[in-house]
């Protein structure tokens, strides 16, 4: 037998920075930056000699386009907190083969703005499933489209089909199986029924009752926030605690309360609900749900935004921010660059959000807070002063 140590297989992953950062398994695909950008490339068909202004790559789905396309951005795009600073892509290509080619490197690498803007999601939301162990491993992953016409009354059914399809793939017995856990963007009552899930389409609902019928095997129905929350005390960042709070920050604020190991779900399954605390009470503009002053209204990404446009209403200060167009990331990457503007908004967004982890802090008791969603990408700008 084989002593040989094998990388995990990215499987469905094409964010090129990550594979790399987890050490995953890479078909080198680095040369063929040379082939696009290179002087040298033979005429016929070279973008450079035949002066084509747009490339286009035919492949099949699944064949790896849009990983390619980022990796060509992570290895052309410019710093723009150090602009010629190519540092990070000296890391993230260490053994690849196109560094071995220092003249091609000086020239392209980090030296170019680059917008990349992937359609692969545009048509609808997904469902993801996964195949794991009793243990927590994960021995597959996929997805497939949402159709949320009609109610979302094929949601399920597609769903009970890919996992009848996976276990026939992987030659699976039924009695093999253990169960099916689902996490849904939506209040779930213990009977593992909603009332309503907007995003999707559904209205009353009984989760449990109809996937069980579909599919034969027992099903745990919960909130996906709860869930991400069990899913971190259990094999993530608060992995050995059993008292811990998991908030997301993204577009909204969402969250999970885990005390003593079980999930707070509440009487009518809101529980953990923490992006609509009230954190202001003068507050004049109403969040989603209708009230106003909700900490989702500043410590979200849109909240983020929000801050920085009632900030220069009224400051005139020089910022690299003036004339742009406000996202999160430009904020914070702007506060990371030392912008004066920028790090007075990202304080009193991390006010809002420190005032309601305070109080959660104060009534929960929790041993650790587990902060994820995409804002949390803006790193250690956080969680210091």
């Amino acid at each position: 037998m084989s002593n040989k140590t094998f990388l995990p297989l990215p499987t469905g992953n094409s964010d090129f920075t990550e594979i790399r950062a987890k050490n995953r398994y890479y078909v080198d695909k680095s040369p063929y930056l040379k082939t696009v950008f290179s002087e040298d490339v033979p005429a016929e068909g070279s973008v450079v000699a035949d002066g084509s202004a747009v490339l286009l790559f035919t492949r099949p789905r699944r064949f790896g386009k849009t990983l390619l396309m980022d990796m060509f951005e992570s290895f052309l795009k410019i710093s723009e907190s150090n602009p010629g600073d190519s540092s990070l892509q000296k890391e993230l290509f260490k053994g690849l083969k196109i560094l071995e080619d220092k003249e091609f490197c000086e020239k392209y690498m980090g030296r170019f703005p680059v917008i990349f803007i992937s359609l692969k999601d545009v048509g609808g939301t997904t469902v993801k499933l996964g195949l794991f162990t009793v243990e927590g491993e994960l021995l597959d992953k996929w997805e497939i489209k949402t159709y949320t016409e009609n109610e979302g009354e094929r949601i399920l059914p597609d769903v009970a089909e890919a996992i009848k399809g996976k276990i026939a793939e992987k030659l699976l017995k039924a009695e093999e199986i253990c169960g099916i856990g689902v996490g849904v963007p939506a209040p779930v009552d213990k009977n593992g029924a909603i009332e309503r899930a907007a995003n999707v389409g559904w209205m009353a609902k009984e989760i449990k009752k109809e996937l069980e019928e579909l599919t034969g095997f027992p099903c745990v129905i919960g909130n996906d926030a709860n869930v991400a929350a069990l899913g971190e005390m259990w094999k993530g960042a608060g992995e050995g605690e059993k008292d811990l709070i998991m908030v997301t920050l993204g577009t909204g604020v969402g969250g999970g309360i885990i005390i003593d190991g079980h999930a707070v779900v509440g009487a009518h399954g809101a529980g953990g609900e923490i992006g609509h605390i009230t954190v202001r009470d003068d507050e004049t503009e109403a969040c989603g749900c209708g009230r106003k002053g909700c900490l989702e209204q500043y410590a979200s990404a849109t909240g983020l935004v929000r801050l920085a446009k009632r900030y220069f209403e009224k400051n005139t200060k020089n910022s690299i921010l003036t004339g742009k167009e406000i996202t999160a990331k430009e904020v914070f990457d702007a506060a990371k660059a030392g912008d004066a503007a920028a790090l007075e908004i990202t304080e009193e967004f991390g006010a809002y959000l420190g005032q309601a982890l305070v109080n959660l802090a104060a009534t929960v008791d929790p041993a650790v807070f587990v902060i994820g969603g995409g804002v949390s990408k803006a790193g250690d700008i956080l969680l210091t002063k």
